[in-house]
C-alpha cells in the first residue's frame, strides 16, 4: 500500500570545522533550522515509523543524513535530541569508521564516517539506519554482481548488525533508472529517495520520494520553502538541480581513479 509521501529533508555534514563544501552546515545554523521545522508545527518521523502506522499528516517530515559522517553522531544528534526528533541516517557501507576517500578534494578536507558501533547506539535510540550503497557507486550503467553488493548486501550488512530490517534506500548521487529501481524493489526495500526532478512527469512513488537537500548558502526562507509543496520549475527545484549535477564531477574523478589503478596494476 503506497504511502502518503512526506516532506524529506536531506543533510550531509554537521559541523564548525573549517570546510567549503556546499554540503556542510555549521552547528548553529543547523540548530536554527530544526528550530524553525519545531516552530512551524512539523512532525519529525522516519520511514519505518510510518510503516508501523504513526499518523503521516501534511505536517510530516523525514529529516535524513547522506553518507553516515561521524559529525552526525557527535554534532547533529545532539541538537536533534535537544527537540526530541528523530532522523534516518544512510551510511555508506565500505567507508563505515573510514575517511570518505569517494568525494573529490575542492578545497575541502577530509570526514570521518561513523563507526559500526555508533550506528548501532543510534539505532538503539529510535534512529532509522537506511542504506546508501556499499561504495558510494553510480549505480545506472553497473553489471549485476555490482548492483547485488551495491545494493542487496548492503542492507543484509546493516539488518546483521542492527537486528533489524532495513527497509530504505538511498540512491547514491540521486541517481536511478528502471533497472535500479527494479533491483531495489526485488531486494525488499519499502522505500527509496532520490534527487529531485526538474519536471515530475509521473507520479511519486514509494521509490522515488525526492529529497530536499539543505546546503550551507540556505537561508531561511529557502529553507521554508523547501519545506513547502515543491513543483516543477520552481526555485528551490532549478537550485538543487543544478547543484546536484556538479555530482558528476565526483562521478568522473571516481572513475578515472579506478582506469588509473587498473592501469597500473
Amino acid at each position: 500500500m503506497r504511502m502518503q509521501i512526506p516532506i524529506v529533508l536531506a543533510y550531509h555534514k554537521i559541523t564548525n570545522k573549517v570546510d567549503f563544501g556546499i554540503n556542510t552546515i555549521k552547528i548553529a545554523k543547523f540548530k536554527e533550522q530544526i528550530g524553525l521545522i519545531a516552530k512551524l508545527g512539523y512532525n519529525p518521523t522516519t520511514f519505518h515509523r510510518i510503516e508501523q502506522g504513526e499518523n503521516n499528516s501534511g505536517k510530516s517530515i523525514v529529516i535524513v543524513f547522506d553518507d553516515g559522517y561521524e559529525d552526525c553522531y557527535t554534532d547533529a544528534a545532539p541538537v536533534l535530541r535537544t527537540f526530541g526528533f528523530p532522523a534516518v541516517i544512510f551510511p555508506v557501507i565500505n567507508y563505515i569508521g573510514k575517511y570518505n576517500l569517494w568525494e573529490p578534494f575542492f578545497l575541502q578536507r577530509k570526514f570521518k564516517h561513523m563507526t559500526k558501533e555508533q550506528l548501532i547506539e543510534l539505532s538503539r535510540e529510535g534512529y532509522e539506519i537506511g542504506s546508501h550503497g556499499f561504495n558510494h557507486l553510480y549505480l545506472p550503467g553497473l553489471d549485476e554482481d555490482i548492483l547485488q553488493q551495491e545494493i542487496s548486501d548492503s542492507k543484509k550488512i546493516l539488518e546483521d548488525w542492527l537486528g533489524n530490517e532495513v527497509i530504505t534506500f538511498c540512491y547514491p548521487y540521486g541517481y536511478f533508472n528502471r533497472k535500479i529501481y527494479t533491483c531495489v524493489q526485488n531486494a525488499g526495500y519499502h522505500y527509496a529517495v532520490a534527487a529531485p526532478k526538474l519536471i515530475y512527469r509521473d507520479p511519486i512513488t514509494n521509490f522515488t520520494i525526492p529529497k530536499q537537500s539543505i546546503y550551507a548558502t540556505d537561508s531561511l526562507s529557502m529553507l521554508t520553502k523547501k519545506i513547502n509543496n515543491i513543483k516543477s520549475l520552481s526555485w528551490p527545484t532549478l537550485s538543487q538541480w543544478l547543484i546536484q549535477k556538479g555530482a558528476f564531477a565526483s562521478i568522473a574523478l571516481n572513475s578515472a581513479k579506478k582506469l588509473l589503478k587498473s592501469t597500473l596494476y
